[in-house]
Protein backbone atom coordinates (compact mmCIF):
# COMPACT_ATOMS: atom_id res chain seq x y z
CA UNK A 1 0.00 0.00 0.00
CA UNK A 2 1.15 3.16 -1.10
CA UNK A 3 1.91 6.10 1.77
CA UNK A 4 -0.52 8.07 0.61
CA UNK A 5 -3.16 5.27 0.59
CA UNK A 6 -2.41 4.66 4.02
CA UNK A 7 -3.00 8.30 4.79
CA UNK A 8 -5.74 8.82 3.70
CA UNK A 9 -6.63 4.93 4.73
CA UNK A 10 -5.52 6.83 8.50
CA UNK A 11 -7.34 10.19 8.06
CA UNK A 12 -10.64 8.15 7.61
CA UNK A 13 -10.56 6.09 10.21
CA UNK A 14 -9.67 8.92 12.60
CA UNK A 15 -12.61 10.72 10.96
CA UNK A 16 -14.90 7.41 11.69
CA UNK A 17 -13.84 6.84 14.77
CA UNK A 18 -14.01 10.52 16.13
CA UNK A 19 -17.88 10.48 14.60
CA UNK A 20 -18.61 7.29 16.67
CA UNK A 21 -17.18 8.75 19.67
CA UNK A 22 -19.41 12.22 19.76
CA UNK A 23 -22.36 10.19 17.92
CA UNK A 24 -22.74 6.87 19.69
CA UNK A 25 -24.52 4.25 17.16
CA UNK A 26 -27.47 3.23 20.10
CA UNK A 27 -28.66 7.00 20.14
CA UNK A 28 -30.73 7.00 17.34
CA UNK A 29 -32.76 10.29 18.18
CA UNK A 30 -30.72 12.99 16.73
CA UNK A 31 -30.93 16.47 15.58
CA UNK A 32 -29.45 18.67 13.79
CA UNK A 33 -29.77 22.66 12.92
CA UNK A 34 -28.04 24.37 10.51
CA UNK A 35 -28.55 28.21 9.47
CA UNK A 36 -27.92 26.96 5.99
CA UNK A 37 -28.18 24.11 3.39
CA UNK A 38 -29.66 20.82 5.68
CA UNK A 39 -26.70 18.99 2.68
CA UNK A 40 -24.67 16.53 4.31
CA UNK A 41 -26.61 16.20 7.46
CA UNK A 42 -27.54 13.08 7.01
CA UNK A 43 -25.25 10.65 7.28
CA UNK A 44 -24.87 12.23 10.97
CA UNK A 45 -28.72 11.72 12.01
CA UNK A 46 -29.29 8.78 10.33
CA UNK A 47 -33.00 7.31 9.11
CA UNK A 48 -34.52 7.86 12.40
CA UNK A 49 -33.25 11.74 12.98
CA UNK A 50 -34.51 15.25 12.04
CA UNK A 51 -32.79 17.52 10.12
CA UNK A 52 -33.73 21.64 10.67
CA UNK A 53 -31.99 23.57 8.08
CA UNK A 54 -32.58 25.91 5.15
CA UNK A 55 -33.00 23.49 1.64
CA UNK A 56 -33.17 27.06 -0.54
CA UNK A 57 -31.55 30.39 -0.75
CA UNK A 58 -32.83 34.00 -2.30
CA UNK A 59 -34.92 34.70 1.54
CA UNK A 60 -33.28 38.10 2.65
CA UNK A 61 -34.95 39.66 6.00
CA UNK A 62 -33.48 40.78 9.70
CA UNK A 63 -31.89 37.55 11.37
CA UNK A 64 -35.25 37.10 13.33
CA UNK A 65 -37.62 37.59 11.11
CA UNK A 66 -36.15 35.14 8.72
CA UNK A 67 -35.45 32.38 10.77
CA UNK A 68 -39.07 33.31 12.05
CA UNK A 69 -40.41 32.80 8.34
CA UNK A 70 -37.75 29.44 7.77
CA UNK A 71 -38.46 27.91 11.19
CA UNK A 72 -35.17 28.59 12.37
CA UNK A 73 -36.50 29.06 15.91
CA UNK A 74 -36.31 27.76 19.53
CA UNK A 75 -40.10 26.24 19.38
CA UNK A 76 -39.62 24.84 15.84
CA UNK A 77 -36.77 22.64 17.40
CA UNK A 78 -38.23 21.91 20.51
CA UNK A 79 -41.43 20.67 18.99
CA UNK A 80 -39.16 18.67 16.40
CA UNK A 81 -37.48 17.12 19.15
CA UNK A 82 -40.20 16.09 21.10
CA UNK A 83 -42.07 14.58 17.86
CA UNK A 84 -38.73 12.60 17.88
CA UNK A 85 -38.39 11.45 21.53
CA UNK A 86 -42.36 10.49 21.21
CA UNK A 87 -41.23 8.27 18.06
CA UNK A 88 -43.08 10.45 15.75
CA UNK A 89 -42.78 10.63 11.94
CA UNK A 90 -40.13 13.26 10.57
Amino acid sequence: MSSSKLDELCVNTIRFLAVDTVLPRNIKARISIEAGSPLGWERYVGDNGVIIGIPHFGASAPGKVIYEKLGLTAQHVVDEAANLRQGGEK
